[in-house]
């Protein structure tokens, strides 16, 4: 919001009558407190009992006005470009998909810095492509608001079946923009030989664009049928730890 845009925000007068008229408001008139004609804020009228229309309405007047303050701050100076560089290298902090907080995006504390903010953040795919099967309700909507970049899937030793399923399903639905997938030894082979069931989902669907899997204290199955039906050409690189 410019200050033009600031310029044409409706305030809000109550008259004794209870009717609501709509004028000008200027950042010069906003800042000269002593002018706000508002009832019994400055003067003697009495504070008449406004409706919960008015009262909704004085919020969303507020909420401009806080948005408005917001976009003169030295910070909303910087381009997207730049905002963008600082974002990603606050993310590259948790960039090791073996770390407690990947895929939380409990670190997106600068999406609240302000409105502007938040929206580059929302419409910039690249942020959102940390997906880890522990926090399921964070992976199924950066799944969607990655668009169509590719992305990263991390299944955590330890995480509980119900849990991690249904992340696993939603990732089987856009394994064509897989690029890496980290999983623990113990649902690729568990101790009667067989995979997981809740994997299968993975297995029936190929990923062409995966470039890395890595696997931690892993016993490789008897035969590669799981390797080879869901990785592409593009596959660069393989962890398999024993």
């Amino acid at each position: 919001m410019d200050g033009s845009e600031a310029s044409t925000l409706l305030a809000l007068a109550s008259k004794p009558t209870g009717v609501l008229v709509q004028t000008q408001l200027t950042l010069e008139a906003l800042l000269n407190t002593s002018s706000w004609n508002l009832p019994g804020w400055n003067n003697n009228d009495p504070i008449p009992i406004p409706s919960t229309e008015q009262l909704n309405s004085l919020d969303q007047s507020l909420a401009l006005l806080a948005q408005y303050r917001n976009s003169l701050r030295p910070f909303n100076r910087l381009s997207s470009d730049i905002l963008l560089m600082i974002f990603e290298e606050i993310m590259s902090e948790y960039g090791d998909p073996f770390h407690a907080l990947y895929g939380s995006y409990d670190f997106f504390t600068f999406a609240k810095v302000c409105h502007s903010w938040r929206q580059l953040v929302l419409a910039t795919p690249a942020l959102w492509r940390q997906i880890s099967a522990r926090y399921p309700s964070a992976a199924l909507t950066a799944l969607e608001r990655c668009g169509d970049a590719g992305f990263f899937l991390v299944i955590p030793e330890g995480t509980p079946q119900e849990i991690a399923e249904p992340v696993i399903k939603a990732v089987a639905n856009e394994a064509h923009r897989l690029r890496e997938l980290y999983l623990p030894s113990n649902i690729l082979k568990r101790e009667d030989g067989s995979m997981d069931p809740m994997l299968q989902p993975l297995v029936d669907t190929p990923a062409p664009l995966l470039e890395r899997i890595e696997t931690i204290k892993v016993k490789l199955p008897s035969s590669d049928t799981w390797t080879s039906s869901i990785c592409g050409p593009g596959l660069r690189a393989s962890r398999w730890q024993t």
